[in-house]
C-alpha cells in the first residue's frame, strides 16, 4: 500500500511562523510511531479516521483525536497509533510561530 505525502513552505509572510503546510493520505508505513518533544506547535486537521495518542510505557490512550487537534511542547515523547485509514492536513509551526493565534480561542 502507498500513501501520499505533500509538504510546502510557505512564502512571506507567513514564512515567519510557519515551518511547512502538509497534507497525508493513505496507510502509515508504520503502526505506532513515537514523536520526540518539538520546540513548537503542531497543528493537524483530521479527515480520516481516529488517532490514538499514549504516554511513555502506558496501553490506555491519553486521548483520541478524531478531528481537528493542536500539540504544544512536551516534556517527553509520545506515542501515536495511527489509524487505517489516513486523512490529515497539519502545519509544523515555527517556535513562537502560533503566538500571533494566542486570542483566536475566545473570538474564532
Amino acid at each position: 500500500m502507498t500513501y501520499t505525502y505533500i509538504s510546502h513552505a510557505p512564502v512571506a509572510p507567513l514564512d515567519r511562523y510557519i515551518d511547512d503546510l502538509y497534507y497525508w493520505h493513505g496507510p502509515a508505513p508504520f503502526a505506532k510511531m513515537k514523536v520526540p518533544p518539538m520546540p513548537a506547535m503542531h497543528l493537524m486537521v483530521n479527515l480520516g479516521d481516529p488517532f490514538r495518542i499514549f504516554r511513555p510505557g502506558q496501553s490506555a490512550p491519553i486521548a483520541i483525536c478524531s478531528t481537528s487537534w493542536a500539540v504544544g511542547l512536551w516534556r517527553t515523547y509520545h506515542e501515536v497509533e495511527w489509524p487505517r485509514n489516513v486523512v490529515f492536513y497539519g502545519v509544523h509551526f515555527k517556535p513562537g510561530g502560533a503566538y500571533p493565534l494566542r486570542s483566536c480561542h475566545n473570538h474564532c
